[in-house]
């Protein structure tokens, strides 16, 4: 998973921006490219500072949907750490084997699922 945003540091406390990323989901075996709009919140005018980051959107690719990321960090100097949750909804499909007295065939299921999960972050700002 990778993201670059790009924006503004509005005041000390405030950032808004954009950007995309390309996310890699080993279980789904897919590919997709999230592009949202991005807002952090610093709580304090500091070298070191927590915040919260929220990034909301689409993506696009395997699994095309609702994409939004909420974390919470710590950023010090130009250096921030986050933990967080990553939000995917997509149609995904799982397959079946049926079998009958002349053969088998396989079904298809299509549903909404979340494909997100946990995240670490950490990186560097420019």
């Amino acid at each position: 998973m990778d993201n670059s945003a790009h924006g503004f540091q509005i005041n000390p406390y405030f950032y808004i921006g954009g950007g995309l990323g390309l996310h890699a989901y080993m279980d789904y075996e897919c590919l997709n490219i999230p592009i949202f709009s991005n807002v952090r919140v610093n709580f304090l005018n500091k070298k070191a500072s927590p915040y919260v980051d929220c990034k909301l959107g689409v993506s696009i690719g395997d699994i095309p949907g609702f994409y939004s990321s909420l974390s919470i960090g710590c950023k010090i100097k130009k250096f921030n750490v986050s933990l967080g949750y990553t939000v995917q909804l997509g149609e995904v499909y799982d397959s079946y084997y049926v079998s009958g007295y002349y053969g088998g065939y396989y079904e298809y299921d299509y549903y909404i699922d979340n494909v997100g999960g946990l995240t670490l972050k950490a990186g560097f700002e420019f």
